[in-house]
Order: C-alpha cells, then structure tokens, then sequence
C-alpha cells in the first residue's frame, strides 16, 4: 500500500501573542503580504488595522521578537519612512521645481 503525503502550504496564519500590552493578534496572508494587528490598546484599541506590504521575513522577525510590540511598531515606522520617500520622489519629479536635479 502505497502512502501519499501532501504538502500543505500555509496561506494566512494567525499568532495570538499573550505576553503583549500592545498587540492581541496577527494575522498574516502570504499571498498578499498583508498584515492584520488587532490591538490591545493605545489609538486603536480593540480594532484590527490591515497593513500591505509587509514582508514574510519582516513577519517573522515581529513574531519571534522578545518585544512583538516594540518590533511591529519598528517595523511599520520602516515601512511609513520608506513610504514618504517614494512619494516625495515621484511628487519632486512631476513639480515645476526649478531646483531638482533631473
């Protein structure tokens, strides 16, 4: 008798982090790259905030962290700085700024 294992890929996976004041859970797809934090408190306590774009080894890092709220809230600074730069890249080269370099 022949056996068949199957390989089983992992498309959203859910952390619950009990020893956060921050952070209740994640959610995070691997398709999408998208993260959902559902918070304990702060500015968006008791909801959940979706987050795109964020990297599987960014989520890695955030939920093997000593600190899971102290890494996110890193994390998604990186991701806002980067964010801000991009825009105000595209933003300086379509203004008639007569003092940008291209």
């Amino acid at each position: 008798m022949k056996s068949s294992i199957q390989a089983r890929q992992v498309i959203q996976e859910k952390v619950v982090i009990n020893n956060s004041s921050l952070v209740d859970f994640l959610i995070y797809d691997h398709h999408t790259n998208e993260l959902i934090v559902k918070y304990k408190r702060g500015k968006h306590k008791g909801k959940a905030r979706v987050y795109n774009g964020v990297t599987p080894s960014d989520f890695q890092e955030i939920i093997n962290a000593t600190s899971v709220g102290k890494t996110l809230l890193r994390t998604l600074a990186k991701y806002k700085k980067e964010e801000g730069i991009f825009f105000r890249f595209f933003k300086n080269l379509f203004s008639n700024n007569s003092d940008a370099a291209y």
